[in-house]
């Protein structure tokens, strides 16, 4: 099954294990940009002990905003474009960040029965207004 995953799930997979080894929540994301070029990654690291990651130890700290924390305004005009995978659906924190950020495009591999977010998608009219495309991955994901 692992060699049938694309590289952006091969990545945030890998960064997810790296969580799961460093003690912390296993979940991991990247953000690609129109080109297909992973242009950031992101791995929760709300326990992690020994980054020197400014949000680790904090509760905000969660794989999706480790990876857009990265994204200056000015380095990424074309934002829209871009798309998030995560191993996890996004938590209301994440998924508000993202649509805030202008990211249009999330990709994620499992459903979060406890603080998935991506129903805020059609329920809050500003939110849909900006026509975000969401998909889950296979079912093996």
């Amino acid at each position: 099954m692992w060699k049938d995953l694309n590289k952006y799930w091969q990545e945030a997979f890998k960064l997810a294990w790296e969580s799961y080894k460093k003690d912390t929540i296993p979940i991991g994301a990247v953000i690609v940009d129109s080109k297909g070029n992973i242009i950031s990654r992101g791995r929760n690291r709300i326990f992690d002990k020994s980054s020197s990651n400014p949000l680790a130890g904090t509760y905000m700290a969660h794989a999706e905003m480790t990876a857009m924390m990265q994204l200056k305004n000015d380095d990424h005009p074309n934002i829209k474009s871009y798309r998030l995978y995560t191993t996890m659906e996004p938590c209301p924190m994440c998924f508000g960040t993202m649509v805030m950020m202008g990211i249009r495009t999330l990709c994620y591999a499992a459903r979060d029965g406890f603080a998935g977010a991506i129903e805020m998608n059609e329920k809050i009219d500003y939110i849909r207004k900006k026509e975000i495309k969401i998909s889950k991955g296979d079912k093996e994901l």
